[in-house]
C-alpha cells in the first residue's frame, strides 16, 4: 500500500532483495517502515534472505556517523527500513543503494538495478499478475500478492518446469543438457551407494554435492546473461527520440534481468 498500489516497484523491490541489493526503506511512521521490511522479506519464500536484515533502525539508536558508515559503506547486500527523520539527519541517501520512501511512494533505483524492465519476462508475467490484485484500497488482496511473488520465485528456483524449462535460448538447452546428465550420473551413483549399504550421511553428502554443481551450472547460465547484456548494450543499444531499443540474445537469466526475454 505504501508504494501507492504500483506493481511494478513491489516487483523491482523483490527482484532488488532476490538479486542482493542494498535495499533501504523509510518512512515517519515507524510501524510502516517495520512492516514493509518485513513483509518484503517474507515475500522472498521459500527463499530465507541472507543479507544484513535490520526490520527498524531508529534514528537515535547509533550516532549519525555509525549510521553513515552502515548504510553507505557497508559492502554487504543488506534490507534495512529506518525513520525518514534518519535519512533527514544524513542530508542523503545513499547512490549505490535501493531506497523507498515509503510516506511518497517512490524508488529510488540503484545504477547497479539498470537491467530491470517491467515489460519483459518473466517479470512481466509477475507484475501483471499483482496488478490483478493491486491498484487501490477495494482491489488490493494481500493474499494474491504472497501468492503471485511466491509463484514467480518458485519457478525461477524450478528447473524442471519454470522460466528455465520454457526458455529456447542456445545457453539454456545447453544448460538442460548439462543438467540433464548431472541428474542421471547422480541418480546412478545414489543407486550403488544404497545397493553396497552406504549409511544417510553419505547419501545426504551426494545430495549436496548435486545441488551444489545444479548451482555452478545455473552460476555459468548467469555469467553468460550478464556478458551477454553488457556486450549488447556496448554494441547495440540506441537512443530515438529517447526511447531505447535492446539488442542481444535471449536467455533465462538475461530475462530475469531484464535485458531479454525468454520464451515462456
Amino acid at each position: 500500500k505504501a508504494l501507492q498500489w504500483e506493481s511494478a516497484e513491489v516487483a523491482y523491490l523483490l527482484l532488488a532483495a532476490l538479486t542482493d541489493q542494498r535495499v533501504l526503506l523509510h518512512s515517519r511512521d515507524p510501524l510502516v517502515a517495520f512492516s514493509a521490511a518485513s513483509a518484503l522479506r517474507c515475500l522472498l519464500a521459500p527463499l530465507e534472505y541472507s543479507g544484513v536484515f535490520i526490520p527498524f533502525l531508529p534514528a537515535g539508536l547509533m550516532p549519525l556517523e555509525d549510521a553513515r558508515t552502515l548504510l553507505f559503506d557497508c559492502s554487504t547486500p543488506y534490507l534495512i527500513a529506518c525513520e525518514t527523520l534518519l535519512v533527514a539527519r544524513l542530508g542523503a541517501v545513499p547512490d549505490v543503494a535501493v531506497v523507498a520512501d515509503l510516506d511518497r511512494g517512490a524508488v529510488h533505483k540503484a545504477p547497479s538495478t539498470e537491467w530491470f524492465s517491467a515489460r519483459a519476462p518473466p517479470v512481466l508475467s509477475l507484475c501483471t499478475e499483482l496488478a490483478a490484485c493491486m491498484g487501490d484500497c477495494i482491489r488490493f488482496r494481500q493474499s494474491g500478492v504472497q501468492v503471485a511473488c511466491l509463484r514467480f520465485v518458485v519457478d525461477v528456483l524450478n528447473l524442471g518446469s519454470g522460466f528455465l524449462a520454457s526458455s529456447r535460448a542456445p545457453a539454456d538447452d545447453a544448460a538442460r543438457r548439462q543438467l540433464a546428465l548431472l541428474r542421471t550420473f547422480a541418480d546412478d551413483v545414489t543407486s550403488r551407494c544404497r545397493a553396497k549399504g552406504l549409511g544417510a550421511d553419505a547419501l545426504a553428502s551426494l545430495q549436496r554435492a548435486r545441488l551444489q554443481s545444479e548451482g555452478a551450472i545455473l552460476a555459468d547460465v548467469c555469467d553468460v546473461a550478464l556478458a551477454s547484456a553488457g556486450e549488447a548494450r556496448a554494441e547495440r543499444l540506441t537512443a530515438d527520440g529517447g526511447a531505447w531499443h535492446r539488442g542481444g540474445q535471449d536467455n533465462w537469466a538475461a530475462g530475469l534481468l531484464g535485458d531479454a526475454a525468454p520464451h515462456a
